[in-house]
């Protein structure tokens, strides 16, 4: 067959070259071999195709192409040898896996492919030319399209975009198209942007006819914005949503990430989305030189630095993307350079809008000259008028915020003593929060001046001024005790009062400064009482405060409670009973040891009150139900603020366990019960038949560490047991009542299971040491595993009230064999045991 060597490069060099200088993975088409194969026939293919490659590689763009072959030849070069001396073994083999190598290294190239194109499944051109061989052909076969990214706008067409994102953001719009449209989806935002001007007018509209508040500020300043766009509108509502998405981007969010945030977020439509984000990431800046420089200072907001570097670098150095960065630092000087003449026009009409300018003005150029310290010098406005209230001998002061609401706003409140505060530092200064202050130490008796200040930098706004106040104070600590015909008073007087005056029901009655003594007052009659200060003014006249109101009522000296009776009942409970005093009131005070007075005294019913703890009670016939643990009952008769002391008794209040479960353990009785909660020690006691009572002291820690008690008793006999709570006091040990309950005697009986003859009856034959009666007892069979429990198997036979010993009989089973027989004692006084196991199974 003759070699077409043009042929060859139509066909198989070209289609190669385009694929990425790809070789084609099947050596028939590479090596032009013609089936069937002859070794005369592959030698002279072969010699005529690398002839063709040694041309082929005189052109540049062929090139690359020829050395792949090359070097992919070095590997093949020993099959063809093997072929020409006339074995195609190897070169066959070789042919048969080469649809499996293509199929591999497609397989690889489409996952590259699948990693490059992400979540959106895009790639741009110039990614298939990197990725070279049939990347094309398998991007479209997988879904990827393939698409060159959209220019978008790196700069805002308005200066003031800044300013009116924040305003947006405020709003709580997601973008400007939601802002005029009132809808959240952005919608197509690439392509030809929709006339959206008259929204801008009906927006404007709807907001001029709202009150002057912070929202009225904020759409305003939105407004302006999208009206001094003009013709470039839609570029910067594009602007608005591309910023979102880098801003995202810079954030290091996934490209899933990403295009959620544009579709759900932003509501932006899905095919735009994808050209949006996939845009978003093929954005790359500089990589060095001048342009490297320049863009740093511009990232860095140091823009009047760029312009400076800009300026003194020659005209050989500002080319390409140095000299757009350039132009851009200029542009942006030159804005914020206007802005910052428009702020200096209003320092003196409109602080707050002169702030908002230079706020502009560095959000352009974070480095202009001078225009931060100007941004600091402009004071806030003054805040609303300040109330102050006197609260004892404290200060609240309060105010609503001011005006401004723009940049960061603190407070400052100052106090001075008969005049005006002029500045921040004048004075003394008080902690504040937004809004409210407190004067917790203020001068008594003093003509006191409040101011704030709202600051803003380094300005302080006018002062908002509270004043003159004067604080003072009532008498402290005010504490009335009436007894016999007779109320007394102490009190604490300020120090700055000259003077305390005291009025009964309206009469006044004679006072020291501490107190006063009031002996004309009759039992049984409640008297008001109100304690005032008097206080000097500057010009020498008293001045007298509303005054502490009080009350009391004198009684009859209280009778003492002469004696006690006090039981426990089985609720844990301590009946107390007692003679009803003929004046006072019987409460019942828990002590540690007997009382420090002897009965009949009267003293303050404090004093009682902190030496025990008043117990709270439920009445009963005759007395009071009282909870307490050991200690000394103390009964004290109470009238008004005086207190008799009358009788103790020392008692040991333990609380008898309850819900006692016994199980008997051939001669070993397990024992558990429930503890009192405010018990730690009880007492068992046991006995049996031979009336010997033994005993056992056993404590709550070992209680729970062998999970119960265990009690030595004989199998056969019944056994009474009694626990009762324990306890040291006084310095003995008590028992507390006890619980009792009685374990039935068990008696032991045996059996056994035998056949008179082949075909007879089966006997049962029970046994025991002693006479006894059963109250019920069941044959069981079971075919398996010997029965444990009535249950188990099929009931043979049963008999009820049986005195043992004696002899019963059965019918044998028809089961298949071997099966096994059991008898089980329905009789919590009956132990049955069981013969050898050989002699229940049967068969």
């Amino acid at each position: 067959m003759v070699f077409d060597e043009q042929r060859y490069v139509r066909e198989v060099l070209e289609p190669a070259r385009v694929a990425g200088n790809q070789p084609p993975d099947d050596l028939r088409v590479r090596y032009a071999l013609v089936e069937p194969l002859n070794s005369r026939e592959v030698a002279d293919s072969v010699r005529h195709v690398r002839m063709c490659w040694r041309k082929s590689r005189g052109q540049l763009r062929f090139r690359r192409l020829i050395d792949r072959l090359e070097g992919d030849h070095l590997k093949l070069a020993p099959l063809f040898e093997h072929a020409v001396l006339g074995d195609l073994a190897p070169l066959r083999a070789e042919l048969t896996t080469t649809a499996d190598k293509a199929g591999r290294r497609r397989a690889e190239l489409r996952h590259r492919l699948l990693d490059a194109a992400g979540e959106m499944k895009t790639l741009a051109p110039g990614d298939l030319r990197e990725i070279g061989g049939e990347a094309a052909e398998l991007a479209r076969a997988a879904g990827i399209e393939v698409r060159e990214p959209d220019r978008l706008p790196a700069t805002s067409p308005y200066a003031g975009y800044p300013r009116a994102r924040d305003a947006l953001d405020a709003l709580g719009a997601r973008h400007l198209r939601e802002f005029l449209t009132g809808e959240a989806k952005a919608g197509r935002v690439l392509g030809a942007p929709p006339d959206l001007r008259p929204a801008i007018h009906r927006v404007s509209e709807q907001w001029s006819r709202r009150p002057h508040d912070g929202n009225r500020t904020n759409a305003d300043t939105v407004l302006i914005a999208l009206k001094r766009a003009g013709d470039r509108l839609g570029e910067l509502i594009l602007f608005d949503v591309v910023a979102r998405v880098r801003e995202r981007h810079q954030q290091r969010a996934s490209q899933g990430a990403l295009l959620r945030f544009a579709t759900d977020d932003l509501g932006v439509d899905g095919d735009d989305a994808r050209r949006l984000v996939f845009s978003v990431l093929r954005e790359s800046g500089t990589t060095g030189g001048l342009a490297a420089r320049l863009r740093d200072l511009i990232d860095a907001g140091e823009i009047h630095a760029a312009a400076e570097l800009a300026d003194v670098a020659g005209p050989a150095e500002l080319t390409g993307d140095a000299e757009l960065l350039a132009a851009e630092a200029r542009r942006r000087i030159s804005a914020a350079t206007g802005l910052r003449q428009e702020a200096a026009a209003l320092v003196l009409s409109d602080p707050d809008e002169a702030w908002l300018r230079l706020a502009d003005a560095l959000r352009l150029v974070g480095d202009l000259p001078g225009a931060a310290d100007l941004q600091a010098g402009l004071p806030p406005r003054t805040p609303g008028r300040m109330e102050a209230v006197v609260e004892g001998t404290e200060i609240a002061l309060s105010w609503p915020p001011t005006p401004s609401r723009v940049g960061e706003i603190g407070y400052v409140v100052a106090r001075c003593l008969g005049r005006v505060p002029r500045h921040p530092g004048d004075g003394e200064a008080l902690p504040s929060g937004d809004g409210f202050a407190r004067d917790p130490a203020p001068p008594l008796n003093s003509p006191l001046f409040y101011a704030v200040f709202a600051v803003r930098g380094t300005a302080a706004s006018a002062p908002a001024v509270a004043g003159p106040l004067h604080v003072r104070p009532e008498p402290a600590e005010v504490f009335l005790r009436a007894t016999d015909g007779v109320v007394a008073a102490s009190w604490t007087c300020p120090p700055e009062a000259v003077r305390v005056l005291v009025t009964r029901d309206g009469t006044p009655i004679p006072a020291e400064r501490g107190g006063f003594r009031d002996e004309t007052v009759a039992n049984g009659t409640t008297y008001h009482y109100r304690i005032a200060a008097a206080y000097l003014s500057a010009d020498g006249h008293e001045i007298i405060t509303s005054g502490v109101h009080a009350a009391a009522t004198p009684a009859a000296r209280p009778d003492p409670v002469t004696d006690l009776g006090v039981e426990q009942d089985p609720a844990g409970h301590l009946v107390v009973t007692y003679d009803e005093p003929r004046h006072g009131q019987v409460e019942m005070v828990a002590m540690n040891g007997p009382p420090p007075w002897p009965p009949g005294t009267t003293l303050a019913v404090e004093e009682v009150h902190r030496a025990g703890r008043v117990l709270r009670s439920a009445p009963v016939p005759g007395g009071v139900a009282v909870h307490t643990g050991p200690g000394v009952l103390l009964a004290v008769s109470v009238s008004g603020d005086v207190a008799t002391i009358g009788a103790h008794r020392e008692h040991v209040n333990l609380t008898p366990p309850r819900e006692l479960v016994t199980q008997r353990r051939g001669e070993v009785i397990m024992l558990g019960f429930d503890w009192p909660p405010d018990v730690t020690e009880a007492e068992v006691r046991w006995r049996s038949g031979d009336g010997e009572t033994r005993r056992l002291p056993i404590g709550r820690a070992g209680y729970d560490a062998h999970g119960g008690v265990r009690l030595a008793a004989p199998d056969g006999e019944a056994v009474t047991i009694e626990v009762a709570a324990a306890a040291t006091a006084y310095g003995r040990r008590v028992i507390g009542t006890p619980v009792e309950v009685e374990v039935p005697g068990r008696t032991v009986v045996g059996y056994e299971l035998r056949r008179s003859r082949l075909r007879g009856p089966l006997v049962v034959t029970l046994t025991a040491a002693t006479p006894a009666r059963l109250r019920r007892l069941v044959l069981v069979a079971r075919s398996g595993p010997l029965p444990q429990r009535p249950a188990d198997g099929e009931t043979v036979m049963s008999w009820d009230d049986l005195e043992i010993p004696g002899r019963l009989q059965a019918t044998l089973p028809q089961l298949p064999r071997p099966f096994w027989l059991r008898c089980f004692a329905e009789d919590a006084t009956i132990e049955l045991r069981d013969p050898p196991v050989r002699h229940l199974k049967v068969g």
